[in-house]
């Protein structure tokens, strides 16, 4: 089956309208008219229509499929597909009954401009699912036509074709008159669908959303409604599925495994065991090889019944452990021997490890190679790092390869860590802006859709986010109040990126004591700063608004050690608050020797004003305008952010001064 899926609207006017100039045209032929009762345990499956056809089904529920449209009828419904496609219905109810009509449509020879018509929009292949305003009339004339098919004589065929024709004629007068009901495809089938036939590729759940013509977030409440889990989920369920079937009965390694079953990797793969499991693979093929050989063939081998026939030794319980039926017998000596070779093998990789991990990590990122990182099965050692957190210790991948980020996206992206989603604004004049467009903003920051990203860490400012997420990908919560360069600092250590953190505090540093020792000189000596917007004359934030933290004030004030103007830190001190707006009226009071003036899309009515031209920072062409679309520029106080603001802010005092 292709994984092509059909979209499928209902009817525009346009379409209307072409559709019965082409029936109108053409020369219809009819094929077959069949009439068949359907039953739940036998339905019609994967049947290729030989032509055209008409499937009408009525007396009960019914899932119907044609090509890759699923749709859901519940009492009656008319479908239509073209030459073939794929037909499959399946009845909800005990059974259903089911017409189809099978015809051929040809345009005349002559008729180019239909044929060219023809090529954007053909109503003869057309897929689409209706629930009719008039199913009796339907009915009755689908049985008609059957009865005059069945009679098998030259006239019976030709009344079939005329009522054929009434047929279509009243479903194109439903359609104009908007009486009719498009039932929508069954996307949620169709997702599956494909999920169970691509579980073992690398499958993007946002980009396999993106191809139908429902948002995301609906998807995944159909999703979950019907399935009682969430995309994700079914994925994950499906993986694991296929990977338990070949850890009991191949031989191959665990990255093969993982590799085979969809994973990508056996750390994915391991912590997926210990999510659902409670237990690795290697633990998982273990207790398989220790039934089969406690039940191999010979006279202690039993197995119970249970009236319905045997039951399997080995059940699963949903905490994972194995529940096993019966007692070993004669088979101690074996047992003891593969878990000591097991117990073996474990204390030597580890003690490998440990030698080479050594005491250079730092006390908030240690490294820790653990049991459930153990590359198992290729000799190698996939590491974890302990980090200490707000909210305790954390185990985290010592180099993660699918990140999810709230607000800290330039900090991951400085890293050159692999961000897969954001939970933040995204601008094009952003330094990283071009790397943001490389991954997924996240609409809505809950578990369906950062499950749907399958990350395997989540980087957050909030506390609430770990009890949040936790269950779905290790979570660092890095606070607020932390300093730009010691949070890129503790990230990077924590990521095992430190050398990439270095190297971007380096750059910042250097850059910054060069403006530094220009910002010391006599031009700049004593001056005061001001960051500045109009927000207008009306409405809750209304006045000049000022700015100590966001739009460049963590590098104004805090990195440069500007000063900031003195009735300002009045009033800040007065306040408590480092942010928020002054009066027209009041506000050339608070202004600074330069400011730094953020123009917003519209020209600002203040700027107009003889205040405006009166201030000293006007007069003495001392005001660095940033322009409303590199507000984006000055957003983040990220590493990266910063060195882009220093060099817009030491160019613009260049251009001033020159």
């Amino acid at each position: 089956m292709s994984d092509e899926l059909y979209t499928v609207d209902c009817y525009t006017k346009d379409m209307i309208k072409q559709a019965i100039r082409m029936w109108s045209c053409s020369a219809i032929a009819v094929m077959d008219v069949r009439h068949s009762v359907l039953h739940r345990e036998k339905p019609l499956l994967d049947y290729r229509m030989p032509a055209s056809a008409f499937i009408y089904t009525f007396g009960g529920a019914a899932d119907v499929r044609l090509g890759n449209a699923h749709y859901s009828s519940k009492r009656f419904g008319l479908f239509h597909g073209g030459k073939n496609v794929e037909l499959a219905v399946r009845p909800a109810d005990p059974s259903v009954e089911c017409f189809m009509v099978l015809y051929k449509s040809e345009l005349p020879f002559y008729r180019r401009d239909l044929r060219r018509r023809m090529e954007g929009f053909n109503p003869f292949v057309h897929i689409f699912g209706l629930s009719p305003h008039n199913p009796v009339f339907c009915k009755a004339k689908l049985q008609i036509m059957y009865d005059c098919w069945t009679q098998n004589t030259e006239l019976g065929k030709l009344r079939a074709k005329s009522v054929l024709y009434q047929l279509v004629s009243e479903l194109y007068e439903e359609l104009e008159q908007g009486d009719i009901l498009c039932v929508a495809p069954d996307y949620v089938e169709w997702v599956k669908q494909y999920l169970d036939r691509h579980y073992t590729e690398s499958i993007s759940l946002q980009r396999l959303t993106e191809r139908l013509p429902i948002s995301r977030s609906l998807l995944g409440k159909l999703f979950k409604r019907r399935e009682n889990k969430s995309l994700q989920e079914y994925l994950n369920e499906r993986r694991l599925a296929a990977a338990l079937r070949h850890l009991r009965e191949t031989s191959a390694t665990v990255q093969e495994i993982a590799l085979g079953s969809g994973f990508g990797d056996e750390l994915n793969l391991i912590r997926m065991f210990r999510k659902y499991l409670r237990m690795t693979p290697s633990d998982y093929r273990t207790k398989m090889i220790m039934e089969r050989a406690k039940y191999d063939i010979d006279n202690h081998y039993r197995l119970n019944y249970d009236e319905k026939g045997l039951v399997g030794p080995v059940t699963l319980k949903e905490n994972g452990e194995l529940a096993m039926l019966g007692k070993a017998r004669g088979r101690t000596l074996m047992i003891a021997a593969a878990m000591s070779i097991l117990m073996l093998m474990s204390a030597c990789t580890s003690g490998t490890s440990d030698s080479a991990s050594g005491s250079s990590s730092p006390p908030s990122a240690q490294s820790q190679n653990t049991s459930s990182a153990s590359a198992e099965g290729t000799g190698q050692m996939a590491e974890t790092r302990i980090v200490s957190t707000v909210k305790g210790d954390v185990e985290v991948p010592s180099d993660p390869q699918r990140v999810v980020v709230n607000w800290y996206i330039g900090d991951a992206l400085s890293l050159g860590l692999h961000v897969v989603g954001y939970s933040a604004w995204a601008q094009e004049t952003m330094p990283f802006y071009d790397k943001m467009t490389e991954s997924v903003s996240i609409e809505n920051w809950d578990q369906e859709d950062v499950m749907a990203l399958d990350p395997d860490l989540i980087i957050t400012y909030s506390p609430d986010d770990y009890d949040t997420f936790k269950d779905i990908a290790p979570v660092l919560v890095i606070p607020e109040d932390l300093p730009s360069l010691e949070r890129v600092k503790f990230l990077g250590e924590a990521t095992g990126h430190a050398e990439q953190s270095n190297q971007a505090t380096a750059t910042f540093d250097a850059k910054l004591a060069e403006a530094k020792a220009k910002f010391n000189g006599e031009a700049f000596s004593g001056k005061t700063f001001s960051i500045v917007e109009d927000w207008g004359p009306s409405g809750d934030w209304s006045g000049i608004g000022y700015e100590t933290g966001s739009r460049g004030g963590t590098l104004i004030y805090q990195h440069l050690g500007l000063a900031v103007p003195p009735k300002l830190t009045e009033l800040i001190e007065k306040t408590g608050k480092g942010r928020g707006t002054i009066s027209y009226e009041l506000a050339h009071q608070y202004f600074g020797d330069y400011i730094i003036w953020f123009a917003g899309e519209e020209a600002s009515e203040y700027q107009k004003t003889e205040v405006w031209k009166s201030i000293p920072a006007v007069q003495n062409n001392r005001v660095i305008e940033i322009p409303a679309n590199y507000l984006g520029l000055f957003y983040y106080d990220d590493v990266v952010s910063l060195t882009a603001q220093l060099d817009y802010l030491i160019g613009s005092l260049e251009t001033l001064a020159s």
